[in-house]
């Protein structure tokens, strides 16, 4: 795994909207220990998911890290998206048995679909996505809010910005200490993300600093899609 210099990116969905009623977002990350099974495993836990009214929006590989949260390294993500809660439910070690087997460490986080912002923009296999887990150290929300207000603002109308594809207020975790959100968002391409970070170096100081005043902790991770 490559770690590298932070990645900022900002979600203002969470503050300014209500939850989608009936959704829900599942965002699941695991270390392989036998990559030659993966397709395998991915075959049968999608067959168990759709009996739970879950399916597989996203899976990727994880390519690199930044961040504070004290996690496992994952290599993998999938993002989930089902029409009631899993994790809680007696089936949840059944349903994703496939995927805890193949791994040596597996986290899932679930939680109300915020809404988001949704373009038409490049096929997915040519999408550069971050995914980013915090919580929020809770010092001073009005603030946050503003911050956030701000941050959107100055983001309007700019080149190669970033698209929100899943804003996940979570409520259950497995495997890791609960966050208050999981967030994916991409650039159309590496190059676009490039591009957006060597323009924007203030604004992206601007995020630096809301991560610092309004989160306890935080880990992005740079993903490939499959």
């Amino acid at each position: 795994m490559i770690r590298m210099a932070m990645i900022a990116s900002i979600t203002l969905a969470g503050f300014l909207s209500p939850a989608i009623a009936g959704t829900t977002g599942i965002l699941s990350l695991y270390k392989i220990t036998d990559k030659g099974s993966l397709a395998t495993a991915e075959a049968k836990l999608a067959n168990r998911l759709r009996m739970q009214g879950c399916s597989i929006q996203l899976a990727g590989t994880i390519l690199a890290e930044d961040g504070n949260i004290d996690l496992f390294t994952p290599d993998r993500f999938l993002y989930l998206e089902c029409q009631s809660a899993v994790l809680g439910s007696k089936n949840r070690q059944t349903v994703f048995e496939p995927l805890i087997q193949l791994s040596s460490d597996t986290a899932f986080f679930e939680g109300a679909l915020l809404p988001v912002k949704q373009t038409v923009s490049a096929d997915t296999g040519q999408r550069s996505y971050i995914l980013k887990i915090s919580h929020y150290n809770n010092l001073d929300p009005a603030q946050r809010d503003r911050d956030l207000t701000a941050i959107g603002e100055s983001l309007e109308g700019r080149a190669d910005i970033y698209t929100n594809q899943a804003d996940i207020s979570v409520s259950e975790a497995y495997g890791a200490r609960t966050p208050d959100e999981a967030v994916i968002i991409y650039y159309d391409s590496p190059e676009a993300g490039e591009r957006f970070r060597a323009a924007n170096k203030p604004i992206l100081k601007k995020i630096g600093a809301f991560n610092k005043n309004h989160l306890e902790d935080y880990v992005y991770y740079v993903a490939k899609p499959d």
